[in-house]
């Protein structure tokens, strides 16, 4: 053996050695649900039926609906927001979806304080949102009503001028024409 091949067997030597004295570390298994969220079906099933209960607490403040109202909301979109539980974990229930985006929709609080509000993820409710509004769009298409007017520019300008006489600012200055103006009643 010349020493080229002595250099070769070594090193092979040492990554093999290496390979073996190394212990494999193992990671620190994943849970699925957070531990405070875990209890989210006890306690916000528990939070919904108490404020529903009393008169006091202000459930048509904290939804902005009736309780009439929210229960015909849950039993027109449970078909179309309801899921399975699974092996994992538990799905969130139709009424705690509606009550999250509701309070949303009238607060516009974030999905973070919506998380500890309803212990459900930030995650989650990203998903339960969106999905749960095409879902009320879909039920209620026949009895929301948005107003659609065109008008120019100038037009607005000249309505909504101020005491002052001071025009307010609609956009750039060299934007003549207005194609939508969404739900705008003069």
């Amino acid at each position: 053996m010349n020493g080229q091949e002595n250099v070769v067997l070594c090193a092979a030597a040492c990554v093999l050695l290496c390979s073996l004295l190394k212990k494999k570390r193992r990671k620190k298994p994943r849970c699925w649900v957070r531990p405070l969220l875990q209890r989210r079906n006890e306690e916000t099933n528990k939070f919904l039926e108490e404020i529903k209960i009393d008169p006091l607490s202000g459930f048509k403040n904290f939804t902005r609906i009736s309780c009439q109202d929210f229960e015909l909301l849950v039993n027109a979109t449970s078909p179309f927001i309801a899921k399975q539980d699974t092996n994992y974990r538990k799905c969130v229930p139709v009424s705690i979806r509606l009550a999250i985006t509701l309070r949303y929709l009238a607060t516009g609080d974030s999905f973070a304080s919506l998380m500890f509000l309803f212990k459900v993820s930030k995650e989650l409710i990203a998903r339960i949102v969106p999905e749960t509004c095409k879902a009320l769009i879909s039920v209620l298409k026949e009895n929301i009503k948005i107003l659609f007017h065109h008008y120019d520019v100038k037009d607005l300008n000249n309505h909504y001028r101020g005491p002052e006489n001071l025009k307010p600012v609609l956009g750039s200055e060299n934007l003549t024409n207005l194609n939508t103006v969404k739900a705008l009643e003069l």
